[in-house]
Order: C-alpha cells, then sequence, then structure tokens
C-alpha cells in the first residue's frame, strides 16, 4: 500500500537540467535493491528462474531485462534493481531458489541507497572531475559498472546504463541516502562550467577540497 509519508532522500531536490541540455541531474527514488550473493558456476540458473534476468558473470558488467537489472559488484556479489514495491516478491523468490545453497544471501537494501541519474552530452567530463577511472567511451562503455569513491571518500557504484549519440550517456550513480544530497551538489558543482545551476548544500557543508585540483 503506498504511504503518503514515504520520501525519497532526495525529495527536497528538483530535477536540474543545464539550459544548453549538456548536463541533467534527477533522482531516480524507490527502486528496488537487493543485496545477492552467490556462486556465479552453481547458482546462475536459479537467480535467472527467480529474478528473469541473466546473472552477469563478467567483471564490471551488467544485465537488462525488462525493467530489471543485475549489477555485478564482485566475483560473488551483485545487486538487484527492479520497479517499487518488487522487493517482497523478489526477495522471497530468491530465497526459495537458492534455498539449501551455501554461500548465498539476498538482502533488501531498497531504504539504504538511492539513485542520481546523469545524463547528457558532457556526463562523462562531470564524473572525470570526480573520480580518477578513465571515463572516455573506449575505456567506459555502455553496460558497465564500477564502484568508486567522489569528493571526501564517498563511496558509489556508477552504471553507464545507455548511451546514445543523440542525448549521450546515461550514468546510474547508487549512494547511501544519508550522502545523497552531498554528492547531488558535487555532481551540479562540477557540472557548473556546462551550465548547471548552483545547489546548497542542506546540511551546509562546504564543497572547498571536494574537486580534484585539477577541476
Amino acid at each position: 500500500m503506498f504511504d503518503p509519508r514515504r520520501r525519497s532522500p532526495l525529495a527536497h531536490r528538483a530535477p536540474i537540467r543545464a539550459e544548453n541540455g549538456a548536463v541533467s541531474l534527477a533522482e531516480w527514488p524507490f527502486l528496488t535493491k537487493i543485496g545477492l550473493r552467490c556462486q556465479p558456476g552453481r547458482d546462475a540458473e536459479a537467480v535467472a528462474s527467480a529474478t528473469g534476468v541473466a546473472l552477469p558473470t563478467a567483471a564490471c558488467s551488467s544485465a537488462v531485462t525488462g525493467e530489471r537489472s543485475l549489477l555485478w559488484l564482485g566475483p560473488d556479489e551483485w545487486l538487484l534493481l527492479a520497479p517499487d514495491g518488487e522487493g517482497t516478491e523478489l526477495g522471497k523468490a530468491l530465497e526459495g531458489a537458492l534455498a539449501g545453497q551455501p554461500l548465498t544471501q539476498t538482502v533488501d537494501v531498497s531504504d539504504y541507497y538511492t539513485l542520481i541519474t546523469l545524463t547528457g552530452p558532457r556526463g562523462r567530463d562531470v564524473l572525470s572531475k570526480l573520480i580518477t577511472i578513465d571515463m572516455h567511451p573506449r575505456a567506459f562503455q555502455a553496460g558497465r559498472v564500477v564502484g568508486t569513491h567522489v569528493g571526501t571518500s564517498t563511496a558509489v557504484t556508477i552504471w553507464l546504463r545507455d548511451e546514445s549519440e543523440a542525448a549521450g550517456p546515461v550514468f546510474d550513480i547508487l549512494v547511501r541516502a544519508s550522502l545523497a544530497d552531498y554528492l547531488w551538489c558535487l555532481l551540479a558543482d562540477a557540472g557548473r562550467e556546462f551550465g548547471c545551476p548552483e545547489q546548497e548544500p542542506k546540511a551546509g557543508e562546504s564543497m572547498r577540497g571536494a574537486l580534484p585540483s585539477a577541476a
């Protein structure tokens, strides 16, 4: 049942878009997020049966079927993303499919994280100011997933969900709910030169020193 009191971590932030369309930011709230640990050689078929998504086994890869996605986080760790409200059903399905198998775990982390979607032709440039990972298209292609840190050691998972010549890349950035506002302001600040409007941190954090000196 829908709870009108429910608020996403960035409910106070309206989506922003540079006037020239170079960069846009928006929260993707209330997604179902389930952390999964299993043994890919043994459990891939069971996971696919329970979720409808093939288990990606290549490092830093992802798989998408309809509105559900599986992101590779490690050799035996994945994150399942699905529409709001599917957590209970999917959690039970995974637990049933993996019942009795050692070294498996499913945890609903829907409320622990939120997603910020960064889009636009200059999206790669914005992220390049904040992280040390090579964001060039030859190194970071659609479907790639990486974990890294931005700003003052804020842990994030970055997924290049899609990319087109017309619209540019679509990055989904997973961040802990308590750090979402800080990350939002970092991204907006990194996009200022491309036309992003200034954002004032809700808790008054200083952005000084958050960006690399070369930015």
